[in-house]
């Protein structure tokens, strides 16, 4: 009797435990279910204030619940037609740099993409000449890309590369930008590194520096690779014009009212100085160009305080070099004393860029021109005299 009371209580207590899990089950999917049905309607609501962005976000999230993909595409199409009429009102009173971007968010909506990158072809700082560490490349007329230097890492493998719009190079790599927003790579880089960069998508400008590339997108976006600074710091900007690299690692956003957002280093002490600047045209490691021509300078390492009339100007550890707008060349060296570059020659020059110890420069007749000092190691990262026909930028050309 004891053993038939005792499996009693046993069936007792498992039934009890089955019972008050089936219990629990039930109330978890009825919460669930609820929490659904609140998200679905917030999404509802969403849409219905034109809220449509964080409407296609929680429609996402739903996955296959009810028609959400359905509403979810419905939300998509009505945000792209949003942007695409703020693009046209913008295009319309002449805000073109707004337009490009408002454009570029509509996506293929409509002829949306096609506008935006015809807008940036003409507003987009696009260089047509870079220099890594040990090798230098340009693009030309053509839409080709000539490559000198140190070829040991696969940086100077583009000679197949075409319909290119602008270069860019890192310390052992090049990038090249295709006018339909894909981005090139040659050199030596990892794997991820690699599949993030050849898979961005709408790419109007891209810089690189050292080890990391920073690209901007049609609809004012900014997207990185490589270095120390994680796309998470970056997912917030918005109307971002141009983008570039400190020496510390950190990104410089130029916003569309000539303002800077930084993301980076917090041990940087002159990143706090930088977003107080306004006015600038132009951004690179710790210097900015602003609208009238004057440096502008957190470093006390160099001294660009007389600096006018710069078009535009590149940074090396130990130099600084900057064109005026005569086409003749200005240099600074970094305090302690660095090798000294033969540029006093330099005339009729519309681009410059700096590598590692070298300068290399455009001239207005599409050749270029390249010197380092005698003691400097030679990779013929200066071997560019028989380069012809290399595109003059559009900010020059215009």
């Amino acid at each position: 009797m004891r053993k038939n009371s005792k499996k009693a209580k046993f069936r007792e207590a498992l039934l009890f435990l089955i019972i008050a899990l089936v219990l629990a089950l039930i109330t978890a999917g009825a919460v669930r279910l609820m929490q659904t049905r609140r998200q679905y309607n917030a999404a509802a609501g969403l849409s219905e204030v034109e809220q449509y962005e964080d409407a296609v976000y929680d429609y996402d999230a739903l996955g296959d619940y009810r028609d959400s993909e359905r509403r979810k595409q419905e939300a998509e199409t009505l945000r792209a037609q949003k942007e695409y009429e703020a693009g046209q009102r913008n295009l319309v009173s002449g805000n073109l740099l707004r337009a490009a971007m408002r454009f570029g968010s509509a996506g293929d909506y409509l002829d949306a993409r096609s506008q935006s990158f015809e807008l940036w072809d003409r507003l987009a700082r696009r260089n047509t000449l870079a220099a890594g560490a040990r090798h230098t490349v340009a693009l030309l007329e053509s839409g080709s890309v000539v490559a000198a230097g140190d070829n040991s890492n696969g940086a100077c493998n583009v000679s197949f590369w075409s319909d290119v719009v602008a270069v860019a190079a890192g310390a052992d790599f090049t990038l090249g930008l295709k006018s339909d927003g894909s981005v090139l790579l040659a050199g030596e880089v990892n794997d991820s590194f690699a599949r993030t960069v050849e898979s961005w998508q709408d790419i109007i400008s891209v810089n690189a520096r050292s080890d990391t590339v920073v690209a901007l997108k049609s609809d004012g976006t900014v997207l990185v690779a490589g270095g120390s600074v994680p796309q998470s710091e970056l997912n917030d900007w918005a109307y971002i014009s141009d983008v570039f690299l400190c020496r510390s690692g950190a990104v410089v956003g130029l916003k569309i009212d000539g303002t800077l957002a930084v993301a980076g280093s917090r041990s940087d002490s002159g990143l706090a100085e930088i977003q107080t600047w306004s006015g600038v045209r132009y951004a690179e490691g710790d210097f900015g160009l602003h609208s009238d021509g004057r440096m502008l300078s957190v470093s006390e390492d160099y001294d660009v305080s007389d600096w006018e009339n710069i078009l535009g100007f590149a940074l090396d550890d130990d130099f600084i070099v900057g064109v005026r707008t005569d086409g003749t060349v200005a240099v600074a060296y970094r305090s302690g004393g660095a090798a000294r570059l033969p540029l006093t020659e330099w005339t009729e020059i519309v681009e410059i860029a700096a590598g590692d110890g070298y300068a290399v420069g455009l001239k207005n007749d599409g050749t270029a021109i390249a010197t380092a000092p005698e003691e400097a190691h030679d990779y013929g990262q200066c071997d560019v005299s028989g380069w012809r026909k290399i595109r003059i930028p559009l900010s020059v050309a215009s």
